[in-house]
């Protein structure tokens, strides 16, 4: 039976009796009631989540036909129907087309509360069921939070009445998602609530799905709190290590790995390897080998950590790794994200109805945590984007690192999705738009990783102009903190103003307090991004006699930061700043800050940096120095530079070049590397030029 069309609703009284059918019906034309619901538009131009008007009709005693099947059916259909709306609507939102998925909806939810509140169920598992299915409804496309309580409250005690366990855990867990939205500590008290009792009685499976509930409430409170999913992924891997339940103890390794990566501490990389060689532990069991979703998360982890550390010689070898993980799996894959994680204990087939999807039954009668992850299409952008997080940091300059983050950026975008036939419909209009936020998510990093390419590239017009995508919409006078995006492009809009000569617009960006480092602040999330604009900040105070002091406080702040950064690029860029900040340093400290320098980044593979430190060494130690060695500096620093492919830094060493050149009397080849020097002084912003006295 397929869902009527919508149509105006006729005014029925509660009390009216069913009229008998004409004496001239023939017999086998018998009346069947039907759900219409209305289209018309709501008052507000922005509809808010449906709140279903839902006042059951007093339906008669005695009727010829049984309407409690016909309601769920309608129901089913109904639910279905919007449903399948869900994903283009998250794309592609009319308001006709969302009204009318709100109609839907809520004559689907007006069918089940008409059944729950009008019939008694001779089995009261299946009212239960019901009831489940009722408040996941509830939960995800209503803001109906008191109703849900009482609906849960009452489908907990007829659980607890008939000893209906899994159902009785499964409303529980509605219930603390649905109190997080308000009152998160509560719902974190409710979870260790439910922990202790599933301990206590030996549900060792419900034990696993509400501890990783806890983790997951850890993760999303406003300040995760990460020492508190430690300590929960911890029990929870002593208990499948006792019970050899492996699947469950290499999720857990993987989650510890994945907090332990963003948690900035002093020891953290080595708990990510701790974590990971744990993981890899049990990667060939059988059970573990069929849940694919874990091993490419793993293989991320470890690219991503070796991104994060500066470990240039073995991104190479993970990348491929991880690329062909995610092609090898790419059928075991769920279209929607989702994977499940088997336990020991042994599952009844109807499970997934008891548990709201919570749970299901594997092929050998096994229960399974389903956990809900990427979708194979942000899987993919996730790939590419580290590709080219991964090829930039070994070469940026042939572009391969750009064609990886626009094909990221093709799978983020409304119009292009990855194998979209294959795609499963999202189950309602909230998830499929907090789908949609992800990929928009996405999109923006693949902005901000273009305009920082460009910017390696001295591309800054090209930079600007991504960067202007970028901040569309976006209000620069008031930073999220915690929001990368935001904060990642205010940066870059502060580099690029500081390339293109705008020293006074840089400082600016810089002294943000987004960017600003404070004493007592612990790490954050964009901490290296303050670190770096503190770095540029000190370059550019740096000539100003006046700001002396500040550099000295600045200099304190930044220093130890970088000096224990687990990257230590940061320690070479640190060095570079401390030998250019002042020109009162003595000639051996500074000689050792910039070898030091140039040895990291030689080590590292970074051009720019060993460009950087060679042509400051060529400046400040064989200038007006007649010698094999002055020329072999300034020689080394023109090569570096032409590595680099950044007009800036081509133009000061060929002229480093031919000063040195000049002044061993060589005219001709002097001569040569000025006009040189020259074509690429020509091709730097021209406030830059100013600055830097070129003529024209």
């Amino acid at each position: 039976m397929s869902p009527p069309q919508p149509q105006s609703r006729p005014e029925q009284s509660p009390d009216a009796q069913p009229q008998p059918a004409p004496q001239q019906r023939p017999p086998t034309q018998t009346r069947t009631p039907q759900v219409v619901i209305e289209t018309r538009r709501p008052a507000t131009q922005n509809p808010p989540n449906p709140v279903p008007s839902r006042a059951p009709v007093a339906l008669p005693r005695e009727s010829a036909i049984d309407l409690q099947p016909v309601l769920l059916g309608l129901a089913d259909q109904y639910v279905s129907k919007a449903h399948g709306m869900s994903s283009y609507l998250a794309r592609n939102p009319q308001e006709v087309d969302v009204d009318q998925y709100y109609s839907l909806m809520s004559a689907g939810l007006g069918c089940m509360e008409s059944v729950l509140k009008n019939w008694k169920f001779p089995d009261p598992k299946i009212e239960a069921r019901l009831q489940l299915r009722y408040a996941n409804l509830l939960l995800e496309e209503t803001e109906n939070d008191g109703e849900l309580q009482d609906l849960l409250t009452r489908g907990v005690a007829l659980c607890e009445r008939n000893r209906l366990v899994d159902l009785k855990y499964s409303m529980k867990h509605v219930q603390a998602r649905s109190l997080f939205r308000t009152h998160p500590r509560s719902a974190l008290k409710m979870v260790d609530q439910m922990i202790e009792l599933t301990e206590t009685y030996a549900h060792y499976s419900w034990m696993y799905v509400f501890r990783f509930l806890h983790v997951s409430f850890s993760l999303q409170l406003s300040r995760p709190d990460l020492s508190a999913a430690l300590q929960q992924l911890r029990r929870t891997s002593q208990h499948a290590e006792k019970q050899r339940q492996y699947p469950v103890l290499t999720t857990c390794s993987a989650l510890e790995a994945l907090i332990h990566l963003r948690s900035g501490q002093a020891d953290s990389a080595d708990n990510f390897q701790r974590s990971l060689a744990a993981a890899r532990t049990h990667q060939l069991n059988r059970e573990v080998t069929d849940i694919s979703q874990i091993a490419t998360l793993l293989d991320c982890l470890d690219l991503c950590s070796d991104l994060i550390n500066g470990k240039p010689d073995q991104l190479p070898d993970k990348m491929n790794v991880m690329q062909r993980a995610l092609d090898s799996g790419k059928r075991k894959k769920s279209p929607d994200g989702s994977f499940a994680v088997p336990t020991a204990e042994t599952a009844p087939a109807d499970i997934s109805l008891d548990t709201g999807g919570i749970m299901q039954r594997t092929d050998d009668g096994k229960r399974a945590i389903v956990f809900q992850w990427l979708r194979r299409s942000e899987l993919f952008a996730l790939g590419y984007i580290l590709s080219g997080l991964a090829s930039s940091s070994k070469n940026a300059i042939d572009h391969k690192s750009e064609r990886y983050v626009v094909e990221g950026d093709k799978l983020t975008t409304s119009k292009y999705d990855y194998n979209p036939e294959n795609e499963r419909k999202v189950q309602s209009l909230q998830c499929s738009s907090a789908h949609l936020d992800r990929r928009v998510f996405y999109h923006k990093v693949c902005l901000h990783l273009l305009a920082s390419l460009k910017c390696e590239r001295a591309d800054w017009q090209g930079a600007r102009e991504v960067l202007e995508r970028l901040t569309e919409g976006m209000n620069m006078e008031d930073i999220d903190e915690q929001d990368f995006v935001q904060v990642s492009a205010l940066y870059l809009t502060g580099t690029v103003k500081q390339a293109t000569g705008d020293l006074e617009g840089a400082l600016e960006c810089y002294r943000s307090p987004a960017l600003t480092l404070q004493p007592t602040q612990k790490p954050t999330a964009n901490q290296d991004l303050r670190i770096l604009a503190t770095l540029n900040m000190i370059l550019i105070l740096r000539p100003r006699r006046e700001s002396r002091e500040h550099i000295d406080h600045l200099m304190n702040l930044v220093e130890p930061l970088c000096e224990n950064h687990p990257n230590v690029n940061y320690k070479s860029a640190l060095y570079i700043v401390r030998a250019s900040s002042t020109s009162a340093l003595p000639i051996l400290k500074m000689k050792h800050y910039l070898s030091s320098s140039a040895n990291i980044a030689k080590k590292q593979g970074n051009a720019l940096l060993l460009c950087v430190a060679i042509n400051l060494m060529t400046s400040n130690f064989f200038v007006s120095i007649i010698g094999e060695k002055a020329e072999l500096s300034a020689g080394s620093g023109k090569r570096l530079a032409d590595r680099t492919h950044v007009p800036l830094w081509q133009g000061v060493a060929n002229q480093l070049l031919a000063d040195t050149l000049n002044f061993g009397g060589k005219r001709a080849e002097s001569n040569e590397a000025s006009v040189e020097a020259q074509k690429w002084a020509q091709k730097v912003p021209e406030r830059v030029q100013t600055q830097l006295g070129v003529t024209r």
